[in-house]
């Protein structure tokens, strides 16, 4: 048995490193970069001239985790920080999320991370900001969510505080409920009144007597949404909220029930942080195994990071299970569970998967 399991880990993603090229970010010489073996980064300030140097760190060093800056710097390998001599930087969001079920490929929680990633994308960075989507890069974190960078060059000169009131109006920080008496919300507008008005007119035209009394809307407003649906919507269509009542309450009930579904779960730090570094695109994630697969718009729609990021081969490999482990679903496979102690042969990609999450020990 293999004393140094991290060691035989990093020998697999060597491998994979000698067999597949990874694409350098654009202006890689003004990119920071990290590394790191124990953790995701035990080491910054690393700088990389080109994509064959990038190449051959990577087949030589063999990092279980590499980052980089979404900022270009003058001098990306200097420190402290301010050496570096900041230039612009990509606007970037880091849509994650934590699991609270008993599995390791949990698709549930990927695909709704997923889901508000291409809300993300459609509703806001293109519909909203006006963003070229041949200028959005999107990729797989590798683990739990998904990165999106914009490398518009409107976006890249975006002060601190530029990308908080960003983030500020994409997580409808501080939202004021708009006036519905005069010139109410139409759906056809942009920004969150249209948003509002959509929201409204999906909840009048889709729902039900049950549904209403989730909201806490009393049995004779009920009945006045009910008996008088169509001419709702027709006055919610020109922005006339005159025969729907009490449509300020209304909103703020839709939205604090439908919040999750409007709002974009983003990690702050990350946007307003341009010294922050994320994972490179399309190289392997050490605490899982997986891709950090860039896709396009277009593929994020079928997109399965348990199916579409698995990159190690089926040769039969051996391991020990080292923690309990539920069923995990890779490949269009499903493998265990197993129980601490067991020693099995299974495909490699399952073999490495498990030893990069710290459930079984490598014995090849």
């Amino acid at each position: 048995m293999n004393k140094n399991p991290l060691k035989k880990i990093r020998e697999k993603i060597g491998q994979y490193y000698q067999e597949n090229k990874v694409e350098a970010p654009p202006k890689i010489e003004e990119r920071e970069f990290g590394v790191g073996n124990q953790e995701k980064i035990n080491y910054r300030h690393l700088g990389l001239e080109s994509e064959e140097e990038l190449n051959k760190y990577l087949v030589t060093e063999k990092p279980r985790f590499i980052s980089y800056s979404a900022a270009y710097y003058e001098y990306p390998e200097k420190r402290p920080m301010k050496r570096k001599q900041y230039k612009k930087g990509d606007l970037a969001f880091d849509l994650d999320h934590e699991c609270p079920h008993n599995t390791l490929t949990c698709y549930q929680c990927l695909e709704k991370v997923k889901q508000e990633t291409q809300k993300l994308i459609d509703n806001f960075l293109i519909n909203d900001f006006g963003y070229d989507p041949e200028q959005i890069e999107i990729n797989f974190s590798g683990n739990k969510g998904y990165h999106v960078k914009i490398r518009d060059p409107r976006a890249q000169s975006l002060t601190e505080q530029g990308r908080k009131e960003i983030v500020d109006y994409i997580m409808a920080n501080d939202l004021i409920t708009p006036e519905f008496e005069k010139n109410g919300p139409k759906p056809t507008e942009k920004g969150w009144r249209g948003k509002i008005a959509r929201e409204i007119l999906k909840f009048v035209k889709q729902s039900d007597r049950e549904k209403m009394k989730e909201l806490g809307i009393n049995s004779g407003k009920i009945k006045h949404l009910i008996d008088r649906r169509e001419q709702i919507i027709q006055g919610i269509k020109k922005g006339n909220y005159d025969t729907l009542p009490g449509p300020e309450t209304l909103w703020e009930r839709v939205l604090e029930k439908r919040k999750i579904q409007l709002k974009t779960p983003i990690d702050h730090p990350v946007t307003l942080d341009t010294s922050r570094l994320m994972r490179l695109p399309d190289t392997i994630h050490g605490g899982s195994s997986l891709l950090a697969k860039e896709i396009s718009r277009e593929e994020l729609e079928d997109f399965n990071p348990f199916n579409h990021a698995v990159v190690f081969g089926e040769e039969p490999t051996n391991i020990k299970i080292t923690k309990e482990t539920p069923k995990i679903h890779l490949n269009n496979e499903t493998h265990g569970p197993y129980e601490s102690g067991q020693e099995i042969e299974t495909k490699e990609y399952v073999a490495v998967f498990l030893a990069s999450k710290q459930h079984a020990k490598p014995e090849w």
